[in-house]
């Protein structure tokens, strides 16, 4: 159909009321989807435009007419000779998986951040009562964290959700974090930490939860199918990956050869249900040759998540006869598919956009944050291993564990790269200064457990009960300042400084 037939249809049922209008947009849609569908079809679409003709031209002398009464019959009447196509149509599927992406505090503070969780989340579960078909997709440990801690109540109904079912948890990691900057060690405690808390707070294992939802990350490291395979993820998600083209499908496979199935958005992760999708799945199935394609919808950056006219929409065109299924989803039955027609797609084994301008030196105070928190914490852990082995000392498992998980949200893709306001950087400071306090601590009592267990005396010195009082030291340890009174100065300032670091019952 040349597209100035188009444009003046268009045109004409502009002045006709918005009921007839919308008549002439669904035969419009389906006009263009049969176009599309029979240019991928081929010669099995050899008599198509002959029908597309017909249809056309039925509606066109319904507009000619003059009179409105007749547009909704044309366009059923068109339909009825498009039936052939309708056929084929109805074998491609559009999985449409509502989602709302939920940018940790990336243009506003935490509070806005914990009120922005809470109100995409009572939205949604709201639209679950109101849709027994409607589906939900969640990334990022951190916010269901948010509700655990600052609404129970709404998180227990998120939960019953899971169980049921269609609520589909894709958090793999506690942040939808940089994957560039955040050290090989901390992209796995991102795994463990959030496993650990699917399982105990969900009942989730690492197979109910087999995906990496990362479309907004910068950058992405040829170590993360690696990193990701070895903590039970199977699938990604992304969307931006440097400006080359890349295949739509592929596996990505790191330097030990392990690989992940990733599905690379051709739109965006924040779009909506609407005509346009149905164009945009014949393009992913044109390089593809698959029937199905993935819909990511749902107002997203601050939240908000599916709307209920997108669930309308979705009903609506669902019901067009010339047109691919619409169906309200999660993601698992499209990776799935991915999956069984794995030998189709190539291996990709390189950096997937190594330089995102301005991620590594922007904010520098971030960046410095971040590394000194990842190497407090191993350091602290070291100490806190040894003087458990050494010293018999209580392994501070759970404060480790707690300040790990606020490094590992700092690591979120608007903090760590510095891509965030004054409020985002006020509130990592005050983050890190925390962490360093909590894990100092750590380091401090273990590396004094383990002192303690030091004998500093030496040789022939006197027993401290042999010292006059007189000519004991005011230093700070009464016995070994007794001692330390025969000690040459330079081995005195040595057993002093060990004894400093040391609590002696």
């Amino acid at each position: 159909m040349p597209l100035g037939r188009r444009e003046t249809l268009q045109r004409k049922a502009g002045n006709l009321g918005a009921l007839n209008n919308q008549h002439v947009e669904r035969f419009l849609a389906e006009v263009e989807f049969a176009e599309g569908l029979a240019e991928l079809a081929g010669k099995k679409a050899a008599g198509w435009p002959k029908l597309i003709d017909q249809a056309y031209a039925k509606v066109e002398q319904a507009l000619a007419s003059g009179g409105v009464s007749g547009i909704e019959k044309a366009v059923s009447e068109a339909e009825a000779v498009l039936a052939p196509v309708g056929e084929v149509a109805k074998t491609y599927t559009i999985h449409c998986a509502g989602h709302g992406h939920i940018d940790m505090n990336w243009m506003w503070s935490w509070p806005e951040t914990v009120a922005v969780t809470n109100d995409t989340f009572l939205t949604v579960l709201k639209l679950m009562d109101e849709f027994p078909d409607f589906c939900y997709t969640q990334s990022q440990a951190s916010v269901y964290a948010i509700m655990r801690d600052y609404n129970p109540e709404l998180f227990e109904q998120i939960k019953c959700r899971v169980k049921e079912g269609r609520w589909e948890v894709a958090a793999s990691h506690w942040v939808e974090g940089d994957k560039n900057i955040a050290s090989g060690e901390a992209l796995a405690r991102h795994l463990l930490y959030t496993r650990q808390f699917m399982k105990n707070q969900m009942g989730l294992t690492p197979e109910d939860v087999p995906i990496d939802w990362s479309p907004d990350t910068f950058g992405h490291a040829l170590t993360i199918p690696t990193i990701d395979a070895r903590g039970g993820v199977k699938y990604y998600y992304m969307c931006r990956g440097g400006n080359w083209e890349k295949p739509p499908v592929f596996w990505y496979q790191g330097p030990d050869g392990s690989r992940i199935l990733v599905n690379l958005e051709t739109t965006w992760y924040n779009d909506h249900i609407a005509p346009h999708n149905a164009m945009a799945m014949l393009k992913f199935c044109r390089k593809t040759g698959l029937r199905d394609w993935l819909n990511v919808y749902g107002v997203g950056d601050h939240g908000g998540g599916p709307t209920r006219r997108d669930i309308l929409r979705c009903h609506e065109m669902n019901a067009w006869p010339i047109y691919p299924n619409f169906k309200l989803a999660t993601t698992r039955e499209y990776y799935k598919i991915l999956e069984q027609n794995g030998d189709k797609w190539p291996v990709i084994d390189k950096e997937l956009n190594f330089e995102f301008t301005g991620c590594y030196t922007t904010q520098t105070q971030i960046k410095r944050n971040n590394r000194l928190g990842e190497n407090y914490l191993i350091e602290a852990e070291i100490a806190a291993t040894l003087a458990s082995r050494i010293a018999g000392k209580e392994y501070p498992a759970k404060v480790l564990r707690d300040n790990w998980v606020d490094v590992l949200f700092s690591h979120f893709h608007d903090i760590l790269p510095g891509s965030g306001v004054a409020e985002t950087r006020q509130y990592n400071q005050g983050m890190f200064q925390r962490i360093a306090a909590a894990v100092g601590m750590v380091k401090t009592n273990a590396l004094r457990a383990i002192a303690g267990k030091v004998d500093t005396g030496f040789v022939g010195a006197p027993k401290p009960e042999d010292v006059p009082p007189a000519r004991a030291s005011l230093a700070i340890g009464g016995c070994v300042a007794r001692r330390l009174q025969h000690v040459p100065r330079r081995s005195w300032l040595v057993v002093a400084v060990t004894h400093a670091r040391a609590v002696r019952p």
